[in-house]
């Protein structure tokens, strides 16, 4: 980060035990966000997408339940700047709409990975031993497993909807969080804060909530951000093969594989626009996470 030196990740164990460190990191990470090229570009795009979502209708109003078959593959004009799909849904209206749905089920299904993995992976690296090996191998076999197979397979069997989408992402993502966390607490553990919170009685519980966690909290504000990456991707990789949520609601997966049927007919914007949707917000969230990893000196 230019002008500023780097920050590791291992603070000063006295700095850690007042509790300041976490909140420095968090202040070095918001200088990483709006000081640093990659972090402004990453924010302003990420920002501009989430207005165009969730502000946009507000201005650009349309009806996204009901279809209106006279317009169906209308070319855009002045009144419906992207024309219509072959439903006759506006596709201006119905990019709003699947950015709101694809960026809610992305971050939810990110915080619910990390909040997962985190807790294992602290618990894992606090107590070492047998445990760790046994929590470890659970990992390592569920990572074996090819993850699209295994999303493909699940929902098979239950119905995709915004809860399942979640909760199903939200859980199978949390591996990589749990390796990484772990890793972290390994270190931490045997740092000077965390003996005297030992000889001070607090309990494994507090120690892992308390003290190991913010202190890891550079490597978890990373992963997070390249995690919702992550969880947008595979829900559009989901909804581009048929297990999207269900109409009419929508996300950009699903209007890319709605838009291919079309695009050797010349209907280009019902491809191009959610496809490029996609690539922004992603390489927005990769731009955040390489800033504050940066900023940071989180190992990942």
């Amino acid at each position: 980060m230019s002008g500023h030196a780097p920050f590791v990740a291992n603070v000063d164990p006295m700095e850690a035990a007042t509790g300041d460190a976490p909140t420095r990191r968090l202040a070095v990470a918001r200088l990483a966000l709006f000081g640093t090229t990659l972090g402004r570009w990453g924010t302003g795009l990420l920002v501009a997408v989430t207005l165009f979502c969730f502000l946009g209708p507000v201005f650009y109003r349309t009806e996204q339940v009901r279809t209106n078959i006279e317009e169906v593959l209308a070319s855009p004009n002045a009144h419906h700047w992207l024309g219509f799909d072959g439903n006759g849904y506006d596709e201006l209206g119905r990019l709003m709409l699947g950015g709101q749905s694809a960026l809610e089920i992305g971050f939810v299904a990110a915080l619910l990975a990390t909040l997962v993995g985190t807790l294992y992976g602290g618990i894992a690296g606090y107590f070492g031993g047998v445990l760790d090996s046994v929590m470890m191998r659970v990992i390592d076999t569920l990572l074996a497993f090819p993850s699209l197979l295994v999303l493909l397979v699940l929902f098979s069997i239950v119905q995709p909807n915004f809860s399942s989408l979640v909760v199903v992402l939200g859980l199978f993502a949390w591996l990589v969080p749990a390796r990484l966390i772990r890793g972290e607490s390994l270190t931490l553990r045997t740092r000077e804060f965390v003996q005297a919170a030992r000889l001070q009685g607090a309990g494994h519980g507090r120690i892992v909530v308390r003290h190991l966690l913010p202190n890891a909290i550079g490597t978890i504000v990373v992963n997070t951000t390249f995690q919702v990456a992550d969880a947008i991707l595979a829900l559009s990789t989901l909804s581009f093969l048929g297990f999207g949520v269900p109409a009419p609601a929508t996300n950009w997966g699903s209007m890319l594989y709605d838009g291919v049927d079309y695009a050797a007919t010349g209907s280009w914007w019902l491809l191009y626009p959610a496809g490029i949707l996609i690539v922004l917000t992603v390489v927005a969230l990769n731009f955040i996470g390489e800033a504050v990893e940066e900023a940071l000196g989180a190992r990942t």
